[in-house]
């Protein structure tokens, strides 16, 4: 979720009073954050960004923005509800009081957490002005964050800052538009692979609310922006990606039907449902990482084209972290491959296709637990490590949840995502949604 701070919202409105803010605050890390445009480099410069330079790429140059100020703990800000702007930009800096490792930025470099540099890097597509609206509601911060509440462990902001991806994309349902932001942590590295949980939000904005959220643009109105917000289904979490432990939820492209040799030796195993397929060394191809993950009302198969590194049975006993350890791969003409390209599928829980049954509270805020417990299920006739949540019925706002749990909204509106609704694909899912990034994304930290 996002970081809380004090906040004081007025609500113009009573609909929706019970949802109301409340305050919290948390100290945020040091580091800089860019403020101003100093000189622009030609692409050959790039290395002459001073450290603490924040580079953003064009077609024929690279800025470098500096931070002038001292470096200190950004101190906590007061939101205020100022209505976003209806000619909000699609991309910009990180936004004011916020670090660039903790909010979607353009591509570039920038300082880390730790007082590093990243590599050049993006982070997908920008998300939809209602996103950043929605935070700034219900929580205080005006942008989607990369390592809120929801934050699978420090590692996602100081080593792991480059595999976050944004995804922003629309269907047509009975003839009307659903605009949806998902937004991941996921890269095809060791250091990711040989994690069983990684952070994510989903928000989806249903016809109503898209018709609601146009009227506000419009007028300024506040209650068609609550009215929106209604119709907003807002989930964050965790999901589950199997246990690097366990050879049917890591394995090789070429293992993952059973029956066959893996190449050290050892008879492949039949996948699980929810695993972590990858290239080996010794496949031509494919040349993805394509993981299918679970959270309890969702469902991604999340394929990264063109995987850096290599996969290797048992990587994550040999110190996943230092990508010294890491078998980089190779173009036939020697050249490093990079991730440019995410293909996406999507499914909707409950589903008829699915037998994982989880109802949750519609209408209304929800909690679930951050980390779920690693227990076991039946599969295909075997036992295999499985997630298992706990959740709460309905409560009052989006602050009244336990300790050590996230709060959920989903929306009645919303309608159901899976193969044959709306798609007439047919299936469990809706596939290949195909999101072309600029090969700007160089080996993650």
């Amino acid at each position: 979720m996002r970081l809380r701070q004090n906040i004081t919202v007025l609500l113009i409105v009573t609909i929706l009073a019970a949802c109301a803010p409340h305050t919290h605050a948390e100290a945020e890390p040091q580091g800089l954050i860019p403020v101003a445009t100093q000189f622009v480099l030609k692409n050959g410069d790039i290395a002459r960004c001073p450290q603490g330079g924040f580079e953003t790429a064009s077609a024929d140059s690279v800025q470098c923005i500096i931070n002038t100020a001292t470096p200190t703990k950004t101190p906590t800000k007061t939101a205020t509800t100022a209505p976003p702007s209806a000619t909000a930009p699609a991309t910009g800096t990180p936004a004011a009081g916020l670090q660039a490792w903790q909010v979607w930025h353009p591509a570039g470099k920038h300082l880390l957490v730790d007082g590093t540099m990243s590599n050049f890097h993006e982070h997908g597509l920008k998300e939809w002005v209602w996103v950043d609206a929605y935070n700034m509601f219900f929580f205080g911060i005006p942008s989607l964050m990369f390592g809120g509440d929801e934050i699978s462990s420090p590692m996602e902001q100081l080593h792991k800052h480059q595999a976050y991806e944004n995804i922003t994309f629309t269907f047509i349902n009975n003839g009307c538009e659903v605009q949806y932001n998902l937004r991941f942590h996921a890269s095809s590295t060791p250091a990711d692979r040989s994690s069983k949980t990684h952070s994510f939000e989903i928000y989806v904005m249903d016809c109503k609310g898209l018709a609601a959220w146009n009227r506000y643009l419009s007028t300024g109105n506040t209650v068609d922006m609550v009215e929106a917000f209604k119709h907003v289904t807002f989930n964050q979490g965790l999901y589950w990606s199997g246990d690097p432990a366990n050879r049917a939820q890591r394995m090789c492209h070429g293992d993952q039907f059973g029956g066959t040799i893996a190449y050290d030796g050892t008879p492949s195993v039949i996948r699980d449902q929810y695993v972590i397929i990858s290239r080996c060394e010794n496949e031509k191809f494919p040349t993805s990482d394509t993981w299918y993950v679970h959270f309890p009302v969702w469902d991604f198969g999340i394929t990264l084209l063109d995987s850096t590194t290599y996969f290797h049975y048992g990587e994550h006993l040999n110190d996943p972290m230092n990508p010294a350890t890491w078998v980089l791969a190779k173009d036939s003409k020697g050249n490093q491959i990079n991730e440019k390209d995410v293909r996406l599928e999507i499914t909707m829980l409950p589903n008829p296709n699915v037998s994982v049954p989880f109802i949750v509270p519609k209408d209304s805020w929800w909690c679930i637990e951050k980390f779920p417990t690693i227990s076991t299920r039946n599969f295909n006739g075997r036992t295999l490590p499985y997630p298992y949540w706990k959740f709460t019925g309905k409560v009052a706002n989006q602050n009244s949840c336990p300790a050590g749990y996230l709060p959920q909204y989903n929306a009645s509106s919303t309608p159901a995502i899976y193969g044959g609704t709306p798609s007439s694909q047919g299936g469990n899912d809706i596939e290949r949604i195909n999101l072309p990034w600029n090969p700007l994304i160089t080996v993650p930290q």
